[in-house]
């Protein structure tokens, strides 16, 4: 759910005084559907998923709890779930016109304008990234492929436990 995701297309769009954004066609995202916002890694942006889909995700984490002794399954699970919770923005609806509302604090946080701004929203194939401006997305991007290149490292420098 955190790693990056192919982009399928990228625009600028308005933010009204009410925190609302045109959510454009090519995410997918039609009227009446309930997304779930994420900070990205860096803080610098957020993420809207399917909130349906990131239930069911919930849902496996909590099965994989229950149903495994293994120590290495559990703490997986675990942490997961505490990256949810550690960077969870909030939920949102779109309305009959196709807007959605930002959270709040979600667009405090990452520094989203005031009335009639524009911001960056980029589509990928199971969410949309949300920033004040194309370069933030782009400083953030670099940041999160540095950073997946360094855990990249870890993982291969360690020695697997059997």
């Amino acid at each position: 759910m955190f790693g990056d995701r192919l982009i399928l297309e990228e625009v600028c769009v308005r933010m009204d005084d009410k925190r609302r954004i045109v959510i454009p066609k090519f995410t997918g995202v039609t009227k009446g559907d309930k997304l779930a916002f994420f900070y990205t890694s860096d803080f610098k942006g957020i993420k809207a998923y399917n909130f349906a889909d990131v239930q069911k995700a919930i849902t496996k984490l909590y099965e994989l709890l229950e149903k495994n002794s293994t120590t290495k399954m559990c703490q997986f699970a675990k942490t997961a779930l505490e990256k949810l919770e550690l960077y969870s923005a909030g939920y949102g609806v779109t309305d009959m016109q196709g807007r959605l509302t930002l959270p709040s604090c979600a667009s405090q946080k990452i520094n989203l304008g005031e009335n009639n701004e524009l911001v960056f929203v980029a589509g990928t194939i199971d969410s949309i990234e949300i920033y004040p401006n194309q370069e933030s997305y782009i400083k953030s991007k670099q940041f999160r492929t540095n950073n997946n290149v360094n855990e990249l490292r870890l993982v291969l420098n360690r020695k697997v436990d059997k």
